[in-house]
């Protein structure tokens, strides 16, 4: 059986030690993608853009680099979808690093999905900046609030292909990270990824994951492995990120699951915990103070934007 063609796409923005880390564990695959293609949110200097053409060269790589004026994320990986030629194309955070056979573990567990029944598969993304005690009250917190714990509502539940079934090579969920995702190109393009999400696209991923659940299975690759370095350069500021957090939150839940009462109760709860812990760690960090308040102050701002347009969607309707 042979292996289908993978097109590895890369969006940055300044970032541009991270890229080079990123691109470089690319090369260094076992099973070489069909091309690379790097989608430039920022302004990469033409220095670092021909080392990494040369790299890509180097390990016989075709190698394209996309450069757009229109900020957002989601927009990048639209451009990628668009210019791709692979049967799958896997996108990569500009501060991931990929295992070596991480593209090779994708492309054999799609081959095994002769009928196309696969729409996305999520990465396993080892995050060191969460292995600390902050990382890990964040998880806790997060499990507590009940944080997408709505995003298998709806999904299609099987049957998996078999040769995707043994030693758990693929788990079932929706709840996949952006920074190593792979999809089948003819399922996710057109339309695409949503370009409507505020705050640079944040949550692009899942939403795309949990539209596409609805027809294709979705799941997560367990043995095959990315570090996500979380590179800060080049993120949003803390109010924009609270403010993208709570609203792209409640979009993302309102479009693509079956909301009830008690799903909203469960949406409430949850933004009201993660409200309550910026508010703690403002008082107990007096360091990161600002940063903690400014995020509070952004999911206010942001739960009630995505209200207000509700509210106003619901008058036009009646």
């Amino acid at each position: 059986m042979g292996l289908p063609s993978v097109s590895v796409a890369i969006c940055t923005r300044d970032r541009p030690v991270s890229l080079e880390a990123c691109v470089a564990a690319v090369c260094a695959q076992t099973h070489k993608p069909k091309e690379l293609i790097v989608v430039d949110d920022g302004r990469l200097a033409p220095d670092v853009r021909q080392r990494l053409g040369g790299r890509a060269q180097h390990a016989d790589i075709p190698w394209r680099y996309l450069r757009k004026t229109e900020p957002g994320l989601t927009r990048s990986r639209n451009v990628a979808l668009a210019h791709s030629n692979g049967e799958i194309v896997q996108f990569f955070d500009d501060d991931a690093e990929p295992a070596y056979d991480y593209v090779r573990e994708i492309a054999a567990l799609f081959a095994a999905d002769a009928d196309g029944a696969v729409g996305v598969l999520g990465g396993t993304v080892i995050e060191p900046a969460l292995a600390g005690p902050g990382g890990k009250m964040w998880r806790l917190v997060s499990g507590l609030a009940g944080w997408w714990a709505l995003g298998r509502r709806g999904m299609r539940r099987g049957p998996w292909p078999a040769g995707m079934r043994g030693a758990g090579r693929v788990v079932a969920t929706a709840n996949l990270a952006g920074a190593a995702l792979a999809v089948r190109r003819t399922a996710a393009w057109p339309p695409g990824f949503d370009e409507s999400l505020t705050g640079y696209g944040l949550g692009e991923d899942r939403e795309l994951a949990y539209r596409l659940a609805r027809t294709h299975l979705v799941g997560c690759a367990t043995r095959a492995r990315a570090v996500h370095h979380h590179d800060p350069r080049g993120r949003v500021n803390p109010g924009q990120y609270g403010h993208a957090a709570a609203h792209n939150y409640c979009y993302i839940l309102h479009k693509n699951v079956p909301m009830g009462l008690g799903e909203w109760v469960v949406v409430l709860w949850g933004l009201l915990v993660l409200a309550g812990l910026r508010l703690v760690c403002s008082l107990a960090l007096r360091h990161e103070r600002e940063r903690h308040l400014d995020e509070l102050r952004g999911m206010i701002r942001g739960g009630g934007c995505w209200l207000r347009q509700s509210l106003m969607r619901a008058a036009f309707c009646w």
